[in-house]
């Protein structure tokens, strides 16, 4: 997993500098500073960078929504007729309650099945808790995914084109099938 991290990382860099070779502007939009220096060997390949979080780690509140605003100014720019832009999301990570914005909770009352299930099965309160941030995260995050793609198709010219791409790292396990929480599954 190192090891395969590390190679898909040289390949994403020799990506970037292939696109720099065939005249594309690169712009890196990060929300997360986790993983610091990987992101700065990034940002190296870049022509243009945007980080709205320094904070190292996942204790930050800042939101992946708060990137659209750089989103549509990349889109927007034209002084480059082709580019790669790379949107680096926090997404669903630990501490799920710092994710999603208050007013985006609409599972906090929990008594859905799932709750049910898990009161049957005797998971903690905590546990249910976290699932319940955990699923309001989700509903978030799919919405901020869902705009970057609306705001690309927004952008492209009448017979133009683009692409559009997503990748997620991983699941959670937040006491669907054990009483603990797992990142990373």
């Amino acid at each position: 997993p190192a090891a395969a991290f590390c190679a898909a990382h040289r390949h994403h860099q020799l990506g970037m500098r292939c696109q720099q070779d065939a005249g594309v502007e690169n712009a890196v939009l990060l929300c997360t500073a986790q993983f610091l220096a990987i992101e700065q060997q990034h940002a190296q390949l870049a022509d243009t960078v945007e980080m709205i979080n320094r904070e190292p780690g996942r204790c930050s509140s800042m939101l992946d929504g708060e990137l659209l605003d750089l989103l549509e100014e990349a889109l927007a720019d034209h002084s480059a007729p082709r580019k790669l832009i790379v949107l680096h999301l926090l997404g669903a990570h630990p501490h799920y309650r710092l994710r999603a914005p208050e007013a985006l909770r609409p599972f906090e009352q929990g008594g859905d099945a799932v709750e049910r299930e898990m009161q049957g099965q005797q998971r903690p309160v905590w546990l249910r808790e976290q699932r319940q941030d955990y699923d309001a995260v989700i509903h978030y995050h799919d919405g901020v995914v869902a705009e970057t793609l609306r705001k690309l198709r927004r952008h492209v010219p009448a017979g133009g084109e683009a692409a559009w791409m997503y990748l997620s790292d991983h699941g959670q396990e937040v006491g669907g099938t054990a009483a603990l929480r797992l990142d990373g599954v």
